[in-house]
């Protein structure tokens, strides 16, 4: 990864950052009908992340936000994403506010039920993923990509 676009996704952070202050996020919910598509809710900071993600990453326009989550320690997710000009082979294509998410296929039966946020505190930075009340054996974590 370039200085440049290191420069500009901490720059996208710091906006993010000050955001979170205020914590009056809206959410975008997605729920794939008739496909492979996880019922996922991600939020306004999640979805902002990504496209400053995509923004900076160097590739070409058009790109999206590829999420690869797995089970961790502890139950937990861990969680690497990058920039990607197309899906992979086998990866399906959501939409989030504009932003072409990719997922492979563990990552979508790992997301059903989740909500997907992305938050800035002294103590961490990073996406989080929180498992609704109906399915809850999935703690929430953070990942962060290879910035």
């Amino acid at each position: 990864m370039s200085l440049k676009h290191k420069q500009g996704v901490l720059a996208c952070m710091q906006d993010l950052a000050a955001k979170l202050g205020q914590r009056n996020v809206g959410k975008y919910h997605i729920v794939g009908i008739n496909t492979m598509l996880p019922n996922l809710t991600v939020t306004a900071t999640a979805a902002e992340f990504m496209r400053c993600v995509v923004r900076f990453s160097g590739v070409p326009l058009g790109a999206g936000f590829r999420l690869c989550v797995s089970v961790g320690a502890c139950s937990e997710y861990d969680a690497e994403f990058s920039a990607e000009p197309e899906p992979h082979v086998g990866d399906e294509e959501m939409d989030i506010k504009g932003v072409r998410l990719f997922l492979p296929a563990e990552s979508r039966l790992l997301l059903d039920g989740v909500t997907l946020d992305f938050i800035d505190s002294p103590t961490r930075t990073g996406l989080t993923f929180a498992k609704t009340a109906v399915r809850p054996s999935i703690t929430a974590s953070e990942g962060l990509g290879k910035l």
